[in-house]
Parts: C-alpha cells; sequence; structure tokens
C-alpha cells in the first residue's frame, strides 16, 4: 500500500511571527510521516508541501494506493479519513513548531 498525503505551509498557523516556516513544515512532515507509520508500518509514505494557503489542491490531497490486482473501495475511504485525522492530531501537538534564531517561543 501507498499513502500519499500533503499540506500547504500557509495552512499550519496564522500568525507566523518568530517562526520558521520553512523548518516548521519539514518538522511537521517528519512527525506526519512517523505518526502515519506507526498505524501502517508496511505502507510506503510520501508526504509534499508546497506553499500557499487555502484549498488544498488535488496533488497534495491524501490518497491510498493498493496493488493494482487488489480493491478496496471501503478500506481506501476508511484509511484515508485515519490519515487525516493523525495529520489532525500532529498539527494539534504544535510540536513541529520550530522558532526562528534568536525568538524564544
Amino acid at each position: 500500500m501507498k499513502i500519499i498525503t500533503g499540506f500547504l505551509t500557509g495552512n499550519l498557523l496564522n500568525d507566523t511571527t518568530n517562526i520558521d516556516i520553512d523548518a516548521s513544515a519539514k518538522r511537521y512532515a517528519e512527525l506526519l510521516h512517523d505518526a502515519i507509520a506507526s498505524e501502517f508500518p508496511q505502507a510506503d509514505i510520501i508526504i509534499r508541501w508546497q506553499s500557499g494557503e487555502g484549498s488544498i489542491p488535488y496533488d497534495l490531497q491524501t490518497a491510498i494506493y493498493f496493488s493494482p490486482d487488489c480493491c478496496y473501495d471501503d478500506a481506501v475511504e476508511n484509511i484515508t479519513e485515519h490519515v487525516n485525522w493523525i495529520a489532525d492530531k500532529v498539527w494539534q501537538s504544535f510540536e513541529w513548531i520550530i522558532y526562528a534564531s534568536g525568538t524564544n517561543g
């Protein structure tokens, strides 16, 4: 199984004062990857992101792929919802926030 999901960096925080948004986005992607991997250890996981805010472009939306000879329509929907739930939990932890040099949160 392959899990692809992503985000727009501008959707991470409303106020980026004193935040290193590039480092924070990278850290969020790392934590998200690890959290998904802990739930789906056999999956190939790809996390994508780009600058911007607003609606998530199609290529950053969560997608689940099984081998070509399998078709699990219900499973795809359930896994997609679970991956999005994991992403929310990681975001809500705020452990991914990296402050700019010389500042403290």
